[in-house]
């Protein structure tokens, strides 16, 4: 495979670099696997003792892989891009638990004693779960992290507050950045429950997350 060398300048994003070096915008995460690269990727700004490991600051080298790509990667190596692309993180809570918009998580080790984590896909899933479970404006120092559906709970079930849950639940689905469409199966509306089916697809990956959940009052409830 041949290789050219991208030093990173302020503003750039993987998705430019990608198109300019390889004609295709959405090769970008080519560029993630070749460098081993992590959430964020890159940062706008010169390294500090702040700045990740896995991630390129401006000064820095990338690897572009020229003109081959990634098509034939074997899978063990395919999901470890993927916890690349969308990292790993504390399991805090099973499918069948309900988590309260008070909810701390309780940390549980595996079967080697270690804290048990959630990678990849699981760990977006996890991610999408807790914002739901939080209303919006509730944590001090992220107030745009969250969703509104708790304030449109016990509304009046008609169509125009069935279209705010929807624009609502895809709107805290897409604040999470390594999100890059939603599609809502389904959705229902009883009484003070939302109910609802849903199809996310993360940044550079043709894999969709499968979602489920009921959320009321008191928080909400994930189904596999």
């Amino acid at each position: 495979m041949k290789y050219a060398t991208h030093t990173v300048v302020s503003g750039d994003t993987l998705q430019a670099i990608s198109q300019f070096y390889l004609n295709d915008a959405n090769r970008w995460t080519e560029i993630v696997f070749l460098n081993s690269l992590e959430y964020p990727f890159i940062v706008n700004e010169f390294r500090n003792e702040n700045t990740p490991k896995y991630v390129k600051a401006i000064g820095e080298d990338l690897l572009i892989p020229v003109p081959e790509d990634i098509r034939n990667t074997p899978k063990s190596e395919l999901q470890q891009g993927y916890t690349r692309l969308l990292g790993e993180d504390i399991a805090l809570f099973n499918s069948d638990e309900i988590i309260s918009d008070t909810y701390e998580g309780e940390m549980t080790a595996n079967q080697f004693g270690d804290l048990a984590t959630y990678q990849g896909l699981a760990n977006l899933k996890q991610a999408l779960m807790l914002r739901f479970a939080t209303p919006l404006g509730e944590l001090l120092h992220h107030p745009d992290y969250g969703t509104r559906l708790y304030s449109i709970i016990g509304d009046r079930n008609s169509p125009t507050n069935q279209q705010k849950v929807r624009v609502e639940i895809e709107r805290t689905i897409r604040a999470d950045a390594r999100v890059e469409d939603v599609i809502i199966e389904q959705l229902r509306i009883e009484f003070s429950t939302i109910i609802a089916s849903i199809a996310v697809k993360p940044i550079g990956i043709d894999q969709l997350i499968e979602m489920g959940f009921r959320l009321d009052e008191t928080g909400v409830i994930e189904w596999a």
